[in-house]
């Protein structure tokens, strides 16, 4: 299957889900899963692309004989496909949930160079895949039923597994570490699809950087800075809060939910 039929099969999905949501509940108030009403916990899984934004400006470098290069970097589109699990709080006033998984990442983005004084040109390009772990914890802000925004604020650790790069100038050249820590933050604008079902649409960005070039969040390559950004759709799968009371005997159907207990039964209470 191609890349345009995965894009339209994922868009009638979301439409779908979209169509259905509107009749599922239009009431107003607040209706994000609660505690009461489903599983503490449960899993989920985004797919989604990767972005590495840079300067559009040309960069003018100097080179150690003094001569000047004209770099002009550009971004490329990455995969992305994340998975994992969820916690929904009891009390929510700040946070309404925390999520932590693991995710596969690819990075990718080209630098074309020019130089007159050396009488050289040509490019760069890299294409690096990363391992990640991630944790998040996430605020929501309903509006009207179904539809709600999500804040996210969280921290991802990446191990760069494989890295693929070309050409380059070799001058004075930088590369991110296989290490990569940061903070990001995480924008989404979801709706509850059905009752067992939330899509949330969202976009990441990296505001913090532990490692490299701590606190700025760009990445090196060649002779240009890029900033990756995350654009996935989230699936979250709810289940519904187990029966707290146990079951106890009835005469008519055995044993069922509620009711008298037996011992009463026998002293005809």
């Amino acid at each position: 299957m191609n890349s345009k039929r995965c894009f339209f099969l994922l868009a009638f999905t979301l439409f779908q889900s979209i169509g259905y949501s509107q009749n599922f509940n239009g009431s107003y108030g607040s209706f994000f899963p609660k505690t009461d009403r489903y599983k503490k916990m449960g899993w989920f899984i985004a797919p989604g692309i990767t972005y590495t934004f840079t300067n559009p400006n040309d960069s003018i470098i100097k080179g150690n004989t003094g001569s000047e290069v004209i770099y002009n970097p550009s971004g490329k589109v990455g995969l992305y496909l994340e998975a994992g699990g969820y916690k929904l709080f009891k009390f929510q006033e700040y946070f309404n949930y925390l999520d932590f998984g693991i995710a596969f990442k690819s990075l990718g983005g080209k630098e074309t160079f020019t130089s007159t004084d050396l009488g050289i040109s040509g490019n760069g390009e890299f294409s690096d895949q990363h391992g990640l772990l991630f944790l998040n914890f996430n605020s929501i802000k309903e509006l009207s039923n179904p539809w709600f925004i999500q804040n996210t604020i969280g921290l991802n650790v990446d191990y760069q597994f494989s890295q693929n790069r070309s050409g380059g100038s070799l001058i004075n050249e930088e590369f991110p570490d296989k290490i990569i820590a940061q903070i990001h933050y995480k924008f989404g604008f979801g709706f509850m699809a059905t009752k067992k079902l939330l899509v949330i649409p969202s976009v990441e960005l990296p505001i913090v950087s532990g490692l490299p070039n701590a606190p700025f969040p760009w990445l090196n390559y060649f002779n240009s800075s890029y900033y990756p950004a995350i654009l996935s759709v989230r699936f979250l799968f709810l289940g519904d809060a187990k029966d707290e009371c146990p079951p106890v005997f009835n005469p008519a159907g055995g044993f069922q939910p509620g009711g008298n207990n037996p011992s009463d039964m026998q002293q005809g209470k």
